[in-house]
């Protein structure tokens, strides 16, 4: 089994916010990688867009009870696209989407597809 890995940037190239999840993490872990996207969001004048890459791992309930509450209910992130071809990963940001009320975050197969969406401004 890989070690847990996570890691929030800011890209400045493309002007997002970037995660690459890497294993499943703990908790604890997730909380230090959102607050490290609180700590780059409030560095930024005005709403931030986010690529998260959650590598091909199943999140466990206690990281999607995280992502929930620190990261799609944050209202200074405009976008969040996900780069995800799992289906499980897919239906659960559709639960998890639909009971947050969010409708700002897509899921993407490639990254090409989710800069463009998340440049576009809708």
């Amino acid at each position: 089994m890989t070690q847990a890995k996570c890691k929030a940037w800011w890209d400045e190239e493309n002007k997002i916010g970037r995660i690459k999840i890497e294993g499943n993490p703990d908790e604890k872990m997730a909380n230090e990688l959102f607050d490290k996207v609180d700590e780059i969001n409030s560095k930024m004048s005005g709403k931030t867009s986010w690529l998260v890459d959650p590598g091909d791992n199943r999140p466990s309930s206690r990281l999607r009870k995280v992502i929930a509450e620190r990261f799609y209910s944050d209202p200074g992130i405009e976008k969040q696209a996900v780069l995800t071809t799992s289906t499980v990963i897919k239906v659960i940001m559709q639960f998890v989407m639909k009971a947050s009320g969010r409708k700002n975050v897509r899921a993407f197969a490639n990254e090409e597809e989710a800069l463009k969406w998340l440049k576009r401004g809708e």
